[in-house]
């Protein structure tokens, strides 16, 4: 198993930014988003020298991090169970806010007995995951960006507050260090009893939660966690929350850790059951999790150490040896510790085998699973071999995403022996496909590039599907330089995309005729079978939905290959030309092709936008007439018009300006955003990054008709822009008076409210998100004054209660979802309620405040004398009283702070204070007898 990573991102879809944002969270309504000052935390400053131990990345952006503020700001989120905002510097400069929750890694026991611990999952309005930790080592945080993965993470865990924000892309990673070996069924070349043998069609019908107890030996914690518990526990933490967002991703699969989870952190070398550190740790890791966690308390046990590389059982998730599974490498974190090694280990736990065919270095001596092995050479997925191949690595590490037969595997399992999760049925609809619009019948050529396309839909509004298409085709254990065989896998895997179709080879490929490893056209006559699956990839609830199909191959064809031009020739405007092409017995049964279609390019073959022909006789040679444009970058492309085969001329050519051409362009004003991109009549895209002047490439004959538009429009933020002057003829000069102007429309706003009852003789005052105190005097309808945007999050809460009353609220956190609020009710009661309060004696110092109920309320104290709490609390309440703040030079104790209400205000806290001065056993610095504080006796 490969040890490496591969930071590039299958795409996660966008979801509502509206109420269905924070359901998607796996976060209910009853508990609502709390927006903060996080952006405030962070400054930049200038790159220093970065510690040997801290990752080196080609660029990032140097910040130091108030730590302690957002440590306590993210507690005082959990604690409350509400979901908060948290501003992220991204690499490039600004930040971007993003809502998260708990990600229930911790249990509630495990987070109450480390509540310095915490770990997060959510997204942002443009629908990007994020996960992110908080802990003695440190606040990080990874974002899974349609471009690139980016990291926030402290130079050096647990160093103070230094940290860096940069794209994994930048971040060189060593190659594979090890490699996995897989025990139990399904390993080496034999049947597989887990690869069903019907065909999967929809993964993520049930969300799972799965008890996960992982152990770590010293060796780990020492590298990681500073040779603590707490540390050992918070990277375990930090590992399986990235682990999860893939499983739930890709499977809608939860892990959380058990709640004695830190029984299982061995910090010292003395007592740890695997301190051999090595592969043989499987050995005894269930009956050491069992021994200490219980056999029936868990669902999936795994060890982490420093030397044990992969090793797990096949299938063995719920069964009795359910620990068999290690993980181990001298440096245990990011994503080529989390993705190559960990999601790969216990996808074996999972029922996941090996999907590479290769042969070369790790690929060889059994590790190969013949059954299930659809990828060529190392393979690029997770259960697959990245960069421990040799000759038959396709790259270094692996794509965090499961291939097509993996899904099917642990869904499989999943359904089966491994079913003793908690299940839920799953809220996130899966895709469905428009079978119809599946490639079906069609036999090519041999040596000819093709294209596979599709189109799905979700019936859940807002939701955004992926499309993968992987080859599925089985045969022989094959070296990469084999090339095609006949029967093995030819096509490697890429990460989904937005499109539903894929060009094979990629269309770089295809364009330079430079080899990429794992993709070869196929040169035999044999049928080249491949899945698509579409994923609608919720962060918390992943569905896919999957088809087959099949293209037939023949060599008695092929390669079908344009001709000419094929080199850098000059094409005149408006001269007739001749394209040429090598018909290569595709007219002949079984091909029947009949006719072609020739299309031009002006911009190096990324896009045809200019029909040449159509529909004309596939004899190899047609005349076609050059449009009045003008381009350093043309290509053509010849495709059967009954077919999904096609080819593209060699190298770029010139189309010159001719007398009269002309170009179009204007300016953009209002861009903030990224993404901006123009087209002219339909194609000739070009990408907008900067307000001001712009001009097309390609220049247009006078007389000309031309037409503006916006391709793709601006994100982050997310922007419109209009086009005005866009389209009509070229005169006799350049077009220079096209306007783009883009604008970032502000979201509407509604109102909050709700209605009174039971309240007698008004005192009542609401808060709305912390803002100023908004005065109730009688029962009826109520509104805040103040608007929030639509899908704002809002906290209600009770900032007064009135006298001999105690009032409460319904409906008090949500999501503004296109609609005034108006069930924020208000419900008091004649139950009494009841001041707390005391003495304080001995205060000399200033600055002293005292706090109720963990901050509930706090009391500024300038002198001696009787206190009370502003705010009374409902009898039978429990309340507790301690210092929050100090006096100068003195320390304050609380007497009599802990106790209920009972139908009577409470006067009996008492608060000493002294000189802060520390004597040693009871005598001062001269050796007389201390006298101990005297007691009040409140």
């Amino acid at each position: 198993m490969s040890s490496a990573c591969n930071w590039g991102f299958a795409r996660v879809n966008k979801h509502s930014i509206k109420a269905a944002w924070l359901l998607v969270l796996g976060f209910s309504a009853a508990g609502a988003a709390l927006a903060g000052p996080t952006e405030a935390y962070w400054h930049d400053v200038a790159a220093r020298n970065l510690a040997p131990d801290a990752p080196h990345p080609a660029a990032y952006r140097a910040l130091s991090l108030d730590t302690r503020d957002i440590a306590a700001y993210l507690e005082a989120a959990h604690e409350r169970g509400i979901a908060t905002n948290v501003a992220l510097p991204q690499p490039n400069g600004g930040f971007a806010d993003f809502m998260v929750v708990d990600s229930g890694t911790l249990p509630p026991e495990l987070q109450r007995k480390y509540p310095d611990i915490l770990s997060f999952k959510g997204s942002d309005a443009q629908g990007r995951p994020v996960r992110l930790d908080v802990s003695p080592m440190g606040f990080q945080a990874m974002v899974f960006d349609p471009s690139g993965i980016w990291v926030v993470r402290p130079q050096v865990p647990g160093g103070g507050t230094d940290y860096m924000s940069f794209r994994r892309s930048e971040l060189a990673i060593p190659g594979g260090m090890g490699r996995c070996e897989v025990h139990g069924q399904g390993s080496g070349a034999n049947t597989n009893p887990l690869v069903p043998s019907e065909p999967m069609t929809q993964t993520g019908v049930n969300h799972r939660v799965y008890r996960a107890a992982v152990a770590a030996n010293h060796q780990y914690i020492a590298a990681v966690g500073g040779g603590t518990v707490a540390g050992g526990l918070s990277a375990t933490v930090v590992a399986i929350n990235r682990v999860t967002q893939i499983y739930e991703t890709e499977l809608s699969i939860q892990l959380t850790l058990v709640p004695n989870n830190d029984l299982l952190m061995y910090a010292s070398a003395t007592g740890d059951p695997f301190g051999s550190n090595g592969g043989g740790v499987i050995n005894n890791s269930t009956s050491v999790i069992n021994g200490v966690v219980g056999a029936a308390n868990y669902d999936i046990g795994h060890v982490f150490t420093t030397g044990s590389g992969g090793v797990a059982g096949l299938g063995n998730v719920c069964s009795s040896s359910k620990a068999r599974g290690t993980t181990g490498l001298p440096t245990p974190i990011g994503d080529a510790f989390y993705v190559d090694y960990v999601a790969h280990e216990m996808g074996h736990q999972f029922g996941g085998d090996h999907p590479f065919n290769g042969v070369g270095d790790f690929c060889s001596g059994g590790n190969r699973n013949g059954p299930t092995a659809y990828e060529p050479g190392s393979g690029s997925t997770i259960m697959a071999y990245a960069g421990i191949c040799g000759a038959d690595d396709l790259q270094s590490h692996s794509d965090p995403y499961f291939h097509a037969i993996s899904l099917q595997q642990i869904n499989a399992y999943t359904n089966a022996g491994g079913n003793c999760s908690v299940n839920v049925v799953n809220d996130n609809q899966a895709p469905v496909i428009d079978t119809g619009s599946l490639p079906a019948g069609y036999t090519i050529p041999a040596r000819t590039p093709f294209v596979l396309s599709a189109s799905a839909s979700d019936p859940d509004a807002g939701d955004t599907v992926t499309y993968s298409w992987e080859e599925w085709d089985i045969g022989p254990a094959a070296a990469l330089a084999v090339g095609d065989n006949g029967s093995s896998p030819i096509f490697r895997a890429w990460p989904p995309t937005v499109s539903g179709a894929r060009m094979f080879p990629k269309l770089s490929t295809v364009l330079t005729g430079s080899a990429v490893p794992g993709e070869t056209l196929p040169t035999t006559t044999r049928a080249l079978k491949f899945r698509m699956t579409v994923r609608d990839q919720r962060p918390a609830r992943g569905t896919t939905q999957s088809e087959d199909v099949t293209v037939n191959v023949v060599a008695s064809a092929g390669p079908f290959q344009v001709t000419a031009p094929n080199t850098a020739v000059s094409w005149p405007q408006a001269s007739s030309q001749s394209v040429g092409w090598d018909v290569a017995n595709t007219t002949a049964a079984p091909v029947n092709c009949a006719t072609v279609d020739i299309a031009l390019s002006a911009d190096g073959g990324q896009t045809f936008p200019y029909t040449l022909a159509s529909g004309v006789a596939n004899s190899g040679s047609a005349s076609v007439t050059v449009p009045a444009i003008a381009t350093t970058r043309a290509r053509v492309s010849v495709a059967c018009a009954s077919n999904i085969f096609f080819d593209i001329s060699d190298a770029d050519f010139t189309i010159p300006a001719g007398a009269g051409t002309y170009t179009v362009g204007g300016s953009v004003s209002g861009l903030a955003g990224d993404g901006l991109v123009l087209q002219l009549n339909g194609g000739n895209d070009m990408a907008v990054v900067a307000n001001g002047s712009f001009a097309f490439p390609v220049a247009l004959a006078g007389g000309t008709n031309y037409a503006v538009s916006v391709s793709a429009s601006p994100a982050h933020p997310a922007q419109s822009c209009a086009v005005t002057n866009g389209s009509g003829a070229i005169g006799a000069v350049n077009v220079t008076d096209v306007s783009i102007a883009c604008t970032t429309a502000p979201a509407p706003t509604y109102t909050i409210g709700g209605h009174v009852s039971g309240l007698v003789a008004g005192g009542l005052e609401l808060k709305l998100n912390g803002g100023a105190a908004f005065p109730i005097a009688t029962d009826g309808a109520y509104t805040f004054p103040a608007a929030l945007a639509d899908a704002s999050v809002y906290t209600a809460m009770i900032s007064s209660q009135p006298v001999g009353q105690a009032c409460t609220l319904a409906h008090a956190n949500g999501t503004l979802t296109g609609a005034n609020i108006t069930d924020v009710d208000v419900t008091c009661t004649g139950g009494a309620s009841y001041t707390v309060g005391g003495m304080v004696a001995g205060l000399t110092g200033s600055g002293l405040s005292l706090s109720l109920d963990a901050g509930a309320q706090t009391l500024p104290i300038a002198t001696n004398g009787s206190f009370t709490f502003p705010l009374a609390l409902a009898d039978g309440s429990a309340y507790v009283v301690t210092v929050g703040t100090q006096p100068t030079g003195q320390v304050c104790s609380v007497a009599n702070g802990s106790g209920a209400i009972a139908g009577a205000n409470v006067t009996q806290v008492g608060v000493s204070c002294a000189d802060d001065v520390i004597f040693a056993d009871g005598f001062d610095g001269n050796g007389a007898a201390v006298q101990p504080v005297r007691d009040l006796g409140f």
